[in-house]
Parts: C-alpha cells; sequence; structure tokens
C-alpha cells in the first residue's frame, strides 16, 4: 500500500521546510506540499515525488496539510514544516495501526480535558502527551497532535472542507474522529525521537503565540460542541 504525506507551508519557513522534506522523502511515494503565499516554488520542492498546490489568496493555513488526505488505499502521514521526522517514522506508524485496528488514527502526542465545559482550550486543566519528550505507554487521546498523525484512508476518512476555519487542524481532527467513531491513540516513543526545529523557529508565526494575542474563544466554543453540517457521515 502507498506511503503519502501532506504538509503545509509558509515562506517564513522555507529553510525548515527544506530539512522536514528531506526527513520524509525517502519515507514515502509521495508528499502533497500545500505553499501558502509562497511567490515561488523552491528548488528543492521541484521532485517527482512532490506534487506542490499553492493556495495565495484563500490561506488555509495547517490545514493544507490534509488537502489531498482522501488519497485513495494508502497510508496517509499529516506532516509541520518545523519537525525533523525519524528516519523509522512511517515504518512505526503503520506498525502501530496494523496493531491497534482499522478506525485508528495515529499520533505521539496530544491532550485530553479533565472537566468540562472547557473554559479555554489552551489553559483548562488537561493531561498532556508529549510530543518531544519520551511517552512510555499508548493512550486514547481527545485531541491529537495533527502534524505527527497518520491513517489507513482505507478505514479513516478525513476531507479538507471538514477544516473550517485556517490553522486549528488538531482541533478539526478531533471532531472528525468524533464525529465518525475513530479512535486517536498516542503511541509510544523515546525522547528526541521528533526533533523541533527551535532555532528556525525563534521569531517566526506560530499558532500558539498568535492565539495567545487573539485569544481562545473560537476554539473553545469548538470544543464544546462536536456538531457541524460540514462533517457528514
Amino acid at each position: 500500500m502507498r506511503r503519502v504525506a501532506g504538509v503545509a507551508s509558509i515562506p517564513s519557513r522555507e529553510i525548515a521546510l527544506h530539512n522536514m522534506l528531506h526527513s520524509m522523502l525517502h519515507q514515502v511515494d509521495l508528499i502533497y506540499l500545500a505553499l501558502n503565499n509562497y511567490s515561488r516554488i523552491p528548488e528543492f520542492a521541484k521532485n517527482s515525488k512532490i506534487k506542490v498546490f499553492t493556495f495565495n489568496r484563500l490561506n488555509q493555513g495547517d490545514a493544507g496539510k490534509f488537502f489531498r488526505a482522501q488519497e485513495k488505499d494508502c497510508y496517509f502521514f499529516s506532516c509541520d514544516d518545523d519537525i525533523v521526522y525519524p528516519h523509522d517514522y512511517t515504518a512505526t506508524c503503520i506498525k502501530n495501526l496494523n496493531k491497534a485496528g482499522p478506525k485508528v488514527i495515529c499520533t505521539y502526542g496530544g491532550r485530553t480535558f479533565l472537566k468540562r465545559p472547557v473554559r479555554s482550550y489552551y489553559n483548562s486543566p488537561h493531561r498532556k502527551y508529549s510530543l518531544l519528550g519520551a511517552l512510555k505507554s499508548r493512550a486514547e487521546v481527545e485531541f491529537p497532535y495533527s502534524g505527527v498523525a497518520s491513517f489507513n484512508t482505507k478505514y479513516v476518512t478525513v476531507r479538507f472542507e471538514d477544516f473550517v476555519i485556517p490553522n486549528m487542524a488538531d482541533i478539526w481532527l478531533a471532531m472528525i474522529a468524533k464525529r465518525r467513531l475513530y479512535k486517536c491513540i498516542a503511541f509510544p516513543h523515546p525522547a528526541n525521537w521528533f526533533r523541533y526545529q527551535d532555532q528556525l523557529m525563534k521569531g517566526k508565526p506560530n499558532i500558539y503565540d498568535d492565539c495567545q494575542v487573539k485569544g481562545d474563544k473560537v476554539q473553545t466554543k469548538i470544543v464544546n460542541t462536536y456538531r457541524y453540517l460540514s462533517m457528514k457521515g
């Protein structure tokens, strides 16, 4: 079965994107690359394994990594441009998925809220499952990290149109799982299995910092509802 990855990027992260692609190219058959507001296609992205889509007027943010998530009969890996992936990443994901059962979204971190209703998506009490630190045992999570998510498209349907508001991919992926009765499982991994490109990310825009300024009222409202007409079936 083919291995297909999806990633979205913005121009300020071009160098980080290069490193991320280098870590994944040898592990997959195809990468769908969504370039948000790029004025050109980087030379390193001109590769037979990379299919580029440009979004200049319609910036879908991190949801762009799911632009082709409905690819038929494949293992799909949604990736973030600020992460360098381990050399055995896709093989490990497939092994985990095959052991866990068909209707599973594999991830390596996330959060589960301790109380309902949630007062703040970012600040309400929650159980956090580490991505960069070690995770010793597998755990079902409510909100999986979408940048390290994978699934078998034969059994799990994730549609680009389900990501209604940009830059909230973790939340929408959780909503999809709730709606369609998928399990989101964070699987064990050692510390530093993933490498966050922190030096390249200094001073660069990111979703968390943006929400600290604007607030998380929209995110919190969505987390407390789960009912969205766009998620039919």
